[in-house]
């Protein structure tokens, strides 16, 4: 038992990729054969039977969900996550905090945020002042699952630490209809997330080996970040991009893996790439929702 899941250990591996038979205290080990990635600081148990085993992970597993479940609808929402929400008719009220440049602003914006009328769903704004974004207007947000907007302002560094920590949406604006029009977009539901390229991984291709039936398995060895069976990739040779695609296997050791770390060798095969050669780059990114600034 590791955490949420379980397995029967095929593999004890050291530093440097040796196998044992046994890991005494104080060694670090790599240990294959668990059914899912565990989560770090999760403790390895040894128990009697698997059967035991899937009993325990399967009831811990519904426990960790039933977290999930209970973090995600305290958690607070950004404009992407009120859209979604909208959509599925499961919100009827959006609360607003807003920071203006000066006081005279204030009043512009709450009158025309309060004329949106979107079906049932109303805008509430729960605290309107001049100044930068503080701390305690980001607490204040958490508290009530609301949105920041800030016009014209700045946010103190505690601020941002805090939003960034807590995942408390902040948004700045410039112009008062272009935040009018956010807003309302996200009441109507019709804002559409943003999303950006992320380099995950880069690994180098050392050898070729001829499997029959399956094709060419490009030996690798992972240069930096992490690479993973799921994630897009690009073929790069003397600096071009010859191919872009995705894996069709990812295996250490003959055993299938979701992802390999810096610093280890694997065996990739390409979907729909039988080209490969020695000396080619394998990059990986996956696309990220952009977080809205």
């Amino acid at each position: 038992m590791v955490g949420n899941t379980w397995g029967k250990v095929r593999v004890l591996e050291d530093e440097k990729g040796k196998r044992h038979r046994t890991a005494p205290p104080g060694t670090p080990t790599v240990v294959l054969g668990l059914h899912d990635v565990p989560e770090a600081g999760d403790r390895l148990e040894v128990v009697q039977d698997e059967r035991t085993a899937r009993t325990i992970a399967q009831k811990r597993q519904g426990e960790a969900n039933a977290r999930r479940q209970e973090a995600t609808q305290r958690r607070p929402l950004s404009l992407d996550d009120i859209s979604a929400q909208i959509r599925e008719g499961q919100m009827k009220e959006l609360n607003l905090l807003l920071k203006t440049d000066v006081q005279g602003s204030i009043e512009p914006i709450v009158n025309s945020l309060k004329q949106l009328n979107v079906g049932d769903v109303k805008v509430n704004v729960i605290h309107a002042a001049a100044g930068n974004i503080s701390e305690s207007d980001v607490n204040l947000a958490m508290a009530s699952s609301g949105i920041v907007l800030g016009f014209r302002v700045n946010v103190d560094s505690s601020a941002q630490h805090t939003a960034d920590t807590e995942n408390v949406d902040i948004k700045i604006y410039e112009i008062i209809y272009e935040l009018i029009d956010d807003v309302e977009k996200a009441m109507k539901g019709l804002l559409d997330p943003t999303y950006v390229e992320k380099i995950i991984g880069r690994a180098e291709v050392r050898q070729i080996f001829n499997i029959p039936k399956i094709g060419k398995i490009a030996g690798c060895y992972v240069a930096k970040g992490t690479i993973r069976r799921n994630a897009k990739l690009r073929v790069i040779r003397n600096d071009d991009i010859i191919h872009e695609g995705r894996l069709a296997s990812l295996k250490r050791f003959e055993k299938d893996v979701r992802e390999v770390n810096e610093g280890y060798e694997c065996g990739a095969n390409v979907d729909g790439f039988g080209d490969l050669a020695v000396g080619d780059i394998l990059q990986f990114y996956i696309m990220e929702r952009e977080a809205i600034q």
